[in-house]
């Protein structure tokens, strides 16, 4: 079975699959650690949490299938080729349509530089998307509320802010050399003509609506092999850390004081997980500590400080760049969820 990780496509069969065996684990963890402790509370502490968070996760599936079968890459290739300003914004817009966690943005962000993107447009992609996307936003409103949206926008705020100080570096030859690889049709290619051709074009039959809805589903299924197992893992983790860890040790430790907020950045540094899969954490962190500045520092700093993102950084665009995205972006998260946590 074909499937896409969240960096490789790759070929592996059925019961190899990460979504299967996190599965298998978190099913065997959540019902094995009852029956040793004799306490059944966790259960339903975890299923209380999982009716929270299902139905966010299954629309926010769905849309991504249909962004998946029915908005084609060049339109961002298009967007994101120009070295105008006005590309950092196309960027952090264009985020929200790249239905991916944010693993899967850097495989596509790296794709896209190597098609001609600039440094600073895959900057504020790399940094907006994870959090612009529209699944994620679903994520983020149900756990937070407006508090959800307020996250959003500083995150998309905080892209363009890194972004425009890589297009100032840029300027003074402070980055590596611009890559100009552009596919020959770029140029060309009109999006409004492309899809005023295909809205034209378009057969309004049964049959064509039973193929496009199948290719919805595929959609949804490939993502969902990318990022599920992710919310599996987190899932699992919140459940445990959210009842057994009493509230006193994160508000001692993840408290919304500097020491706090540093102690937040150094867990968000260790983790290794998907943006999607770090919601569901960063919810069982607000739980216990009501601190939105944390939420804020553990979300945003872990991908500003993921080793993945700035490994592939250095393989493909150059070692300034991926020494630089943490050395900017870290700081201004850092201010801001400390204003956040005095502030609200």
């Amino acid at each position: 079975m074909q499937y896409t990780a969240c960096c490789t496509p790759i070929q592996t069969p059925w019961y190899k699959r990460k979504l299967i065996l996190a599965s298998i684990a978190s099913t065997l963890a959540l019902t094995v650690t009852p029956f040793i402790t004799q306490d059944f509370q966790l259960l339903s502490y975890a299923n209380n949490l999982f009716s929270m968070m299902w139905l966010a996760i299954a629309l926010g599936l769905l849309v991504s299938g249909i962004i998946d079968t029915f908005i084609p890459k060049i339109y961002i290739e298009k967007l994101l080729s120009n070295s105008n300003k006005r590309t950092l914004l196309t960027a952090a817009a264009l985020g929200t349509l790249l239905s991916t966690c944010s693993h899967g943005v850097l495989a596509i962000s790296m794709q896209l530089y190597k098609k001609g993107a600039s440094i600073p447009a895959v900057i504020v992609l790399l940094t907006s998307s994870p959090w612009a996307n529209f699944p994620m936003t679903i994520l983020l409103w149900t756990f937070f509320g407006k508090l959800g949206l307020l996250l959003i926008l500083l995150a998309i705020t905080i892209a363009l802010l890194t972004g425009f100080i890589f297009q100032q570096l840029y300027k003074f030859n402070l980055l590596e050399q611009k890559n100009t690889n552009l596919p020959p049709n770029t140029y060309s290619f009109s999006i409004m003509t492309d899809i005023k051709s295909r809205f034209q074009n378009y057969n309004w039959n049964t049959t064509t609506l039973a193929r496009d809805t199948q290719s919805v589903i595929k959609g949804s299924i490939a993502i969902s092999d990318m990022v599920i197992w992710w919310f599996i893992i987190a899932f699992t983790m919140a459940s445990f850390i959210g009842y057994y860890i009493p509230t006193t040790l994160f508000q001692t430790y993840l408290s919304s004081s500097l020491v706090g907020l540093f102690n937040t950045l150094g867990i968000a540094t260790i983790l290794e997980v998907c943006s999607e899969g770090s919601s569901v954490l960063a919810f069982e962190l607000y739980n216990q500590t009501q601190s939105i500045g944390n939420v804020f520092v553990f979300l945003l700093a872990g991908v500003a400080t993921d080793y993945t993102e700035i490994g592939l950084l250095w393989s493909t665009i150059g070692k300034r760049t991926a020494i630089l995205l943490p050395l900017i972006s870290v700081p201004i998260i850092l201010s801001v969820g400390y204003a956040l946590s005095i502030l609200i």
